[in-house]
């Protein structure tokens, strides 16, 4: 296992990143039938893209992140989480562990908060969500966050404060669509959702409309006007801001077409235009 990564923030816990540099997981099947629980441990499948279309069994996966607790304990949510969005990914393209890594990063910091907050005396957990939704972790992590980004001099960029945010609410979508908690134990939601519409012009020139989800949790772009962001290319046309480019790139993902993915990734990160 590797060396583990604090955050550079002041605070008070020292849960943190790690790494496994060969990393074989299993799946596990309990028998409570008999008198003593018995567990049975299966290769897990993997499809390797590079390979062919065919599912491999026990594949190694190197420097595979981890997450640990101030007390050194594996965080069992955030890491089942992490190994829960590998196989999803795997399941349609090539998984790459640096966008683990980074995943994984965020949620350390998550959790080296949560636990900061827990020895400064404060009755908080990564599912604390009791009925005033001021008080719920993931409200109380916006503002932590929104204090970061008025200190001066500045210790932190709005784009990692809304990649941050943004981890953590990907995190709790993956634990109950994953069916890694119960929805029991999670006593009120941990934000609000909203729908949003995005215009955009498709393959064939027509205008569509692009439907999607945010929440209540975002952080605003940027405080400057619309005549500031404006484009003056005879239509006056508008950038995406960088709410509308992630909601595109969420919806992205559900497309089979990688080399559509791949086009629309170079549209958006080069600047790249139809002509």
């Amino acid at each position: 296992m590797g060396r583990g990564q604090k955050s550079k923030q002041n605070l008070l816990a020292n849960s943190r990143l790690s790494k496994i540099g060969r990393f074989n997981p299993k799946i596990v099947s309990w028998d409570f039938s008999g008198d003593l629980p018995t567990a049975q441990f299966k290769p897990t499948k993997y499809y390797d893209f590079s390979k062919g279309i065919m599912p491999k069994t026990e594949r190694l996966i190197r420097n595979f992140p981890i997450i640990l607790r101030d007390s050194g304990e594996p965080w069992d949510l955030g890491n089942l989480y992490l190994q829960r969005y590998f196989y999803h990914v795997a399941k349609n393209s090539e998984p790459t562990i640096d966008t683990i890594h980074s995943k994984a990063k965020h949620l350390a910091g998550y959790l080296r908060w949560i636990e900061s907050m827990q020895m400064k005396g404060h009755d908080i957990h990564e599912l604390y969500f009791p009925d005033d939704p001021d008080d719920r972790v993931t409200y109380v992590y916006k503002r932590y966050l929104q204090s970061l980004l008025r200190r001066t001099p500045k210790v932190i960029s709005l784009s990692t404060v809304k990649e941050r945010m943004s981890q953590v609410i990907q995190f709790y979508r993956g634990i109950t669509d994953w069916g890694i908690v119960e929805a029991s134990e999670i006593e009120n939601e941990p934000y609000q959702e909203f729908p949003v519409s995005i215009q955009y012009v498709n393959r064939k020139g027509l205008k569509a409309i692009l439907s999607s989800v945010t929440t209540d949790l975002s952080f605003k772009v940027s405080t400057k006007s619309d005549d500031e962001v404006v484009i003056n290319d005879g239509e006056r046309l508008l950038p995406l801001s960088v709410d509308d480019q992630q909601i595109m790139l969420g919806e992205l993902e559900k497309y089979d077409n990688r080399v559509f993915q791949l086009m629309v990734q170079v549209a958006l990160r080069t600047g790249a235009r139809l002509q």
